[in-house]
């Protein structure tokens, strides 16, 4: 009998904050619907534009910051994480690192099915 298993649990099955989200996505998801409401309200109260117009213009706010929450590059890197390293990337410029050449006739390679050192 097999079972297959999935190899790397924590990715498939990750700890639920609320309805299989993580905690994070579940606090950037809080958070952008307080922001997304009280935008809405603020521009209905203290402008002349109808609830409809608010509303279109607080969902891009609301919408950005679950992005910013939730996008993760690569499956691990979060999008803050991703502006920081480019930015870094940015402002380092050039990594200089000189290192010789690697002549093959004077290197053994080792590996497990190096059969040149076994005895018969």
């Amino acid at each position: 009998m097999q079972i297959t298993m999935n190899k790397d649990l924590e990715k498939e099955y990750p700890d639920s904050g609320w309805k299989g989200l993580t905690m994070t996505q579940t606090i950037s998801l809080v958070i952008a619907a307080i922001t997304t409401i009280g935008v809405g309200i603020f521009l209905f109260l203290h402008t002349d534009l109808r609830p409809n117009t608010c509303v279109y213009i607080s969902l891009p706010i609301g919408a950005a910051i679950i992005a910013i929450g939730c996008y993760r590059y690569q499956g691990e890197m979060s999008l803050l994480r991703l502006i920081q390293n480019i930015i870094w990337t940015q402002e380092t410029g050039r990594i200089i690192h000189t290192c010789g050449e690697w002549d093959i006739k004077h290197t053994r390679i080792y590996t497990m099915d190096n059969r040149e050192g076994r005895k018969k």
